[in-house]
């Protein structure tokens, strides 16, 4: 009963990262979308102030533009699912003053599939997140992701800084939360899709 529980956690906490990096996908293609659909009306502001001679009110437009259109999301890969969860989760690091480092060369069609994909990046990047922000020197908070599919093969290694001590026996890892029935899930369900795959994984940590 306990074990068919936590594959049931599991499973609910997979499809909510789904729907909420398809949410937020959604969402930012919306932004382009409309984006496209102003073009026109921001081209012609932009010939007005040329065929005026005003480059200078033209150079503050595109400026503008610009940052307007680097803002509503990143584009981190090909692949749209990864940009998505990427472009959540950095968000959420940059509110704890974190700068994410990364560096991800993955295309649109890999042979894991969209919830095992957005459930390993997503639970990884919890974990990451969460222990960069407990430490309380913000300048000494790091986050790095690397990622690469080749020949079949997805490789994925992600770092970051930590202050807090880590719980572990018998090879297990434990949350340092006290409601220990609802935490503590996520290095447990990315071994299973590590698994399912026929993969491996590595955890290894120090003081910092």
């Amino acid at each position: 009963y306990i074990s068919r529980t936590i594959r049931s956690d599991m499973e609910i906490k997979t499809l909510r990262y789904q729907a909420s990096y398809y949410e937020e996908l959604e969402k930012n293609q919306e932004k382009v979308r409309k984006l496209k659909h102003d073009m026109h009306n921001h081209l012609n502001v932009i010939h007005t102030f040329l065929r005026d001679n005003d480059t200078e009110q033209a150079n503050k437009y595109l400026s503008r533009l610009s940052e307007e259109s680097d803002s509503n999301m990143y584009s981190f890969c090909e692949n749209n699912i990864v940009n998505a969860v990427l472009n959540a989760k950095y968000s959420d690091a940059a509110a704890l003053g974190i700068q994410p480092n990364i560096q991800v060369e993955l295309p649109q069609k890999m042979t894991i599939d969209d919830i095992s994909l957005c459930s390993l990046i997503g639970n990884t990047l919890d974990n990451a997140i969460e222990a960069c922000g407990k430490v309380e020197d913000a300048s000494k908070r790091f986050l790095r992701v690397k990622a690469r599919y080749k020949s079949g093969r997805l490789s994925y290694e992600i770092s970051n800084s930590k202050q807090n001590e880590i719980n572990m026996k018998n090879g297990r890892f434990f949350t340092d939360k006290t409601d220990k029935d609802s935490h503590g899930l996520g290095i447990r369900n990315i071994k299973e899709i590590v698994e399912k795959f026929d993969g491996s994984i590595d955890i290894t940590y120090d003081d910092n």
